[in-house]
């Protein structure tokens, strides 16, 4: 599949016209935009090879693997990129298996009570720039994770007890706490 960008498709047509040829050209009809025919998992695969062929010392990449699959190839991708060809990355990377690429983090915050007139027109904000520890991210991100999970819990076990008590205030907090029975000891020195 060939892909000519408008700027050359235009050149050509210019060109055919000059010479007074009025016939369609084949070019034609392969001139397409990307979002036209290639899905969105082949046109990051394409830019990524782009950025391998180029080989430039710094990328900017938002995003640019999260269509490819299987997990396996997005690794690959970054690997290439920063380990075979040597690209600082910069990149907008949420998901957890891509943080092991990193080694910095850029943080924005807004600054609560700044001042609301921003460049543009954003409100103050703050940036932290600082090292990266992936290993220890994800330990936070999982705990982050597990908490979360049990604060949901115990706000759905609220939910639950408030709908209880609305059905029947009656038998709420009337039970009295189960009762242990405990049995006569037997002296060891009897025997039987």
């Amino acid at each position: 599949m060939t892909i000519i960008s408008e700027a050359t498709s235009d050149q050509l047509k210019l060109d055919s016209s000059k010479h007074g040829n009025c016939t369609p050209s084949p070019l034609d009809s392969i001139v397409a935009k990307w979002p036209d025919i290639l899905t969105t998992g082949e046109q990051q695969r394409l830019a990524m090879a782009r950025l391998y062929y180029h080989q430039p010392k710094f990328a900017v990449l938002d995003e640019c693997t999260s269509l490819i699959s299987p997990i396996d190839l997005e690794l690959k991708c970054y690997q290439v990129a920063t380990e075979m060809f040597g690209i600082t990355v910069l990149s907008v990377c949420h998901r957890t298996c891509l943080w092991q690429f990193h080694k910095y983090v850029l943080k924005f915050k807004k600054v609560e009570g700044g001042d609301d007139v921003g460049p543009n027109g954003g409100g103050a904000a703050t940036t932290l720039f600082t090292k990266f520890d992936p290993e220890l991210r994800l330990q936070r991100h999982d705990e982050l994770i597990e908490i979360d999970g049990a604060l949901k819990k115990g706000q759905m076990l609220a939910k639950r007890l408030a709908i209880l008590k609305a059905k029947n205030p009656s038998r709420v907090n009337t039970r009295s706490p189960p009762k242990m029975f405990i049995g006569d000891e037997e002296d060891e020195d009897d025997e039987f």
